[in-house]
């Protein structure tokens, strides 16, 4: 509930990396000239809607086992906080889908 009355109307959105950076879970990006470094997450965004789609990706990635799978393969090569930040833009970019088609979630099939 708190997702959907922060984003109040999905069409304002053009599309889901735009929501990403409402919430802010984009890499972080500092430039000087020819220069350009990307970091970690981004300071800026929505702090706790940022926080309440991590914690909900913790849940994701327990239940569905499309995210559970990349979860994994994530953990892997990377530690599992930094894993669960992809988890929560893969996440991001499902609760676009679902709310700009207006369809039923349906968790991933693995095949």
């Amino acid at each position: 509930m708190m997702l959907l009355a922060e984003i109040e109307n999905i069409k304002r959105f053009e599309n889901s990396d735009k929501l990403a950076g409402l919430i802010g879970i984009v890499p972080d990006c500092h430039s000087s000239g020819p220069q350009e470094k990307k970091g970690e997450m981004t300071s800026r965004g929505q702090y706790f809607m940022r926080k309440g789609i991590i914690e909900c990706s913790w849940v994701a990635a327990s239940k569905d086992p499309a995210l559970s799978r990349v979860y994994n393969e994530y953990c892997k090569r990377m530690e599992p906080n930094k894993a669960i930040t992809r988890i929560a833009r893969k996440l991001t970019n499902r609760i676009f889908s679902v709310l700009k088609n207006e369809k039923k979630y349906e968790i991933g099939i693995v095949k």
